[in-house]
């Protein structure tokens, strides 16, 4: 009788905390809310007990899984948002893990780590990759001055640019505008 009673109990609470789960989740997954509702209609005895903690069990991972996937959806959202904002305002002189964590309602701390997280690169390394990435569109496909389009692109000091392209090209903007017109002028002739 003890262990019915202790039984019954611990099946109540399991029932009260996945329709307490049900409702501050708003479950709408039809696969987990049918189980739920068949678990909330099963009464418990001795010989069924192994068979419904199995069944809360699998509940409660189901209900896991749920909320991971709809946190992964989130994230992506969140993902997508950042990244268009980001395609949209790079040029942005003022644009800064600051700014944009604050725009994206984050802590700076908690920007960062989503950041790397969701695009496997730092915010700093992706913000300079898109403005690079314009800067060297431009110069191959414009006469614009290096420092018209780096102003264009959002850099607000020519010193920390031509140290970013040198880092990463290996020589000058303007050395690799001219090899560039070089190796191109040789392809068209």
């Amino acid at each position: 009788k003890v262990l019915l009673s202790v039984i019954q109990m611990l099946f109540s609470e399991m029932k009260g905390t996945l329709l307490k789960l049900q409702t501050h989740l708003a479950l709408d997954n039809k696969q987990i809310c049918t189980r739920l509702d068949a678990l909330k209609s099963s009464s418990a005895s001795v010989e069924k007990s192994e068979a419904l903690f199995a069944s809360f069990g699998e509940m409660f991972y189901a209900i896991c899984d749920y909320v991971q996937a709809q946190k992964k959806s989130h994230n992506n959202i969140v993902k997508e948002n950042i990244q268009t904002y980001l395609e949209q305002d790079f040029h942005n002189k003022q644009l800064s893990l600051a700014s944009i964590s604050e725009r994206f309602h984050m802590s700076e701390k908690y920007f960062s780590r989503f950041f790397k997280e969701q695009f496997g690169i730092n915010f700093r390394n992706y913000l300079e990759n898109l403005r690079m990435r314009y800067v060297v569109d431009e110069m191959l496909t414009t006469d614009l001055p290096v420092k018209a389009i780096l102003d264009a692109a959002g850099y607000s000091s020519s010193n920390t640019f031509s140290k970013a392209f040198k880092r990463k090209y290996g020589m000058s903007a303007t050395d690799f505008r001219e090899s560039e017109k070089r190796r191109n002028g040789m392809r068209n002739a």
